[in-house]
């Protein structure tokens, strides 16, 4: 008797232990997906998918912000991702919706151009050199955003990126004063939507907040590197 009620106590404790683990996994993850459903909701509004709509629906600005991607063949070639990114920038310029197509990425090495790169990809499409900017230190979409404004003195724009990274995208230029809206870079069926794409951006939404509401941080690019 006294035997089957110390089993009794045992399970009840184990269950009040996987309980509580449950109540903190579920509430770890409402706290960690929470910015990113939030960013995802707030930027719906301003974000337009060209597949979708015609092109002369979405509203015009100076500048098209082009986020930059990874290369490959050693640099010297554009990653799928960000051919299609190229392409959908020259597409809003074509069609009189932007003036100027801002470059952003890493172009810290001479090896490593994303910029550089990009600026070559729109002017065999036809956009004339005098049309397009490049910001070598666009080390992340915060960067970006905030070199954009406080260097060039760019209050708006439309930020140019694969839908999985839109809404950060367009979030984080918001989220510093500028009047920013976003276009979905065309591109195949799924390919911007890979989980470990899908993942990146929950966790970069989550440092994106760390910087703008806990921290306040300013990107070190920002703070150390010039407009160049």
């Amino acid at each position: 008797m006294f035997g089957h009620k110390m089993r009794e106590d045992k399970e009840q404790k184990r269950g009040k232990w996987r309980r509580l683990v449950s109540f903190v996994v579920v509430l770890a993850a409402l706290v960690l997906w929470a910015p990113t459903i939030y960013v995802n909701l707030s930027t719906r509004p301003v974000r337009y998918e060209l597949s979708h709509v015609n092109i002369t629906v979405v509203p015009k600005r100076e500048v098209a912000i082009v986020l930059g991607a990874a290369l490959r063949d050693e640099g010297k070639e554009p990653s799928a991702y960000l051919q299609w990114r190229v392409d959908t920038a020259v597409k809003l310029y074509k069609a009189g919706l932007v003036k100027t197509l801002l470059m952003s990425g890493d172009g810290s090495y001479s090896t490593h151009d994303e910029p550089a790169v990009m600026r070559r990809l729109a002017i065999a499409e036809g956009v004339p050199a005098g049309s397009i900017e490049m910001d070598k230190f666009g080390f992340d979409t915060y960067d970006s955003c905030t070199r954009a404004q406080r260097y060039r003195g760019i209050t708006s724009a439309i930020l140019v990126t694969q839908g999985y990274h839109l809404p950060r995208a367009v979030y984080s230029c918001r989220a510093i004063g500028m009047d920013a809206i976003g276009v979905n870079a065309q591109s195949q069926p799924l390919e911007g939507w890979s989980a470990f794409a899908i993942a990146r951006e929950w966790l970069s939404t989550d440092k994106l907040f760390m910087q703008l509401v806990v921290h306040k941080i300013n990107p070190v690019a920002t703070m150390l590197l010039s407009k160049y």
